[in-house]
């Protein structure tokens, strides 16, 4: 299991936008603290559905009160889906 969820969070860098996206929402099934910091990063994404997808799984694994630094940056996103989530 512990590869599985290295190779996800390897995927989190992978060139491909579409993959990407998929690690994101692969990893919102798990319950593992060391994929926080990595989805953190996907907040920083070019790409925003990975945008999107890192902030949903990013609230299905933590708290709001454990991400109202990264939220608050969110509001300022130049995508309102972002913004919106």
């Amino acid at each position: 299991m512990e590869s599985d969820l290295n190779h996800l969070i390897e995927q989190l860098n992978h060139e491909d936008s579409e993959v990407r996206i998929q690690a994101c929402r692969s990893l919102r099934d798990s319950s593992y603290s060391e994929t926080i910091e990595p989805l953190k990063s996907m907040l920083e994404d070019e790409n925003k559905w990975v945008r999107r997808h890192a902030t949903e799984t990013l609230l299905t694994l933590t708290s709001v009160e454990d991400m109202i630094d990264q939220l608050i940056h969110l509001l300022d996103d130049s995508d309102p889906w972002v913004r919106c989530y």
